[in-house]
């Protein structure tokens, strides 16, 4: 027979244009479908496609099988009956490419530039959560003269819920953007956040 497979992976970029990527057991089309208005998720798929071949020898039912003398083995597997040899296996926009593309975003070099201390920095801009998983949205730095009691942390729809420690929840399958601002409203800031499952 044949055996066809089409893994999935999920590669996020953060404010700064670096890129993390993570499989998921999620299919292509789903993924895709969840994160097709965030420009910060892109979605990859490898495709394999084997034969596979089982062989019996003296199954257990027969004569020789009950007095042990039966042998099974495997003929074609994913090892070595790969039907695509040579044939592009990498599919992004459901294109088949040599090989993948997502590759960290051009970012200005800020080495010269100061470090600006009126700013509330993150450790992480793309999070990705299972399904009542929680993860909390870990703060680098906040503006002068403000503490974490100033911030307000917000959700714009209910693929996942947050708590004012930033706590974040999976509440189901999607992309969702956590806001978080001081209450003033002078500085803010935005993770991304997909639920897989």
């Amino acid at each position: 027979g044949l055996n066809a497979n089409l893994s999935s992976i999920v590669h996020l970029y953060d404010s700064n244009g670096k890129v993390s990527s993570v499989k998921s057991d999620l299919p292509n089309d789903i993924l895709y479908d969840l994160s097709e208005d965030n420009d910060d998720v892109r979605i990859c798929g490898d495709l394999s496609v084997n034969l596979i071949m089982d062989v019996v020898l003296n199954s257990a039912k027969s004569l020789a099988g009950k007095i042990g003398l039966s042998k099974s083995f495997k003929v074609f597997d994913e090892k070595n009956s790969s039907v695509l040899n040579g044939l592009s296996k990498h599919m992004e926009n459901w294109q088949f490419v040599d090989k993948c593309t997502r590759n960290n975003r051009y970012a200005p070099d800020q080495s010269h530039e100061e470090l600006d201390s009126a700013k509330i920095r993150i450790a992480e801009y793309s999070l990705i959560l299972k399904k009542n998983e929680v993860k909390q949205i870990k703060l680098v730095e906040l503006p002068e003269g403000y503490t974490v009691e100033d911030l307000v942390f917000l959700t714009n729809n209910e693929h996942v819920s947050v708590d004012k420690s930033g706590n974040v929840k999976g509440n189901s399958l999607g992309n969702s953007i956590i806001l978080i601002k001081t209450k003033d409203g002078k500085h803010s800031i935005k993770c991304h956040i997909l639920c897989k499952e």
